[in-house]
């Protein structure tokens, strides 16, 4: 994380790590690891629920397009790792999505 809080994601991740995901239809586990290592270090009020990476689906659907149908499982992840509820989760990624696109 630098001095101003912000993780660089292309430091963390590599520049072509999305586009390798991409390609390979499907999450490598070293990437996999650096994203768990990205969710613990974000705090829960920068993070955003989104679905429009199709290839990155979640487990039980790894190598199936995503959905947002996937979303619950992606909620109980951030969860486990944040050591809070998925309800939490829930409320508070609603209340950054809000504050992002509306104003509020």
């Amino acid at each position: 994380m630098s001095e101003n809080g912000f993780v660089d994601v292309a430091e963390i991740f590599g520049e072509n790590v999305f586009n390798d995901a991409v390609m390979q239809e499907r999450l490598p586990k070293k990437v996999y690891k650096k994203l768990k290592e990205v969710i613990e270090t974000i705090p829960l009020e920068k993070i955003l629920l989104e679905t429009d990476c199709p290839y990155m689906a979640p487990e039980p659907y790894r190598g199936k397009r995503n959905s947002s149908l996937y979303l619950p499982y992606v909620v109980e992840k951030i969860a486990g790792l944040k050591g809070v509820t998925a309800k939490e989760v829930e409320e508070v990624t609603y209340r950054n999505a809000e504050q992002l696109f509306l104003g509020k």
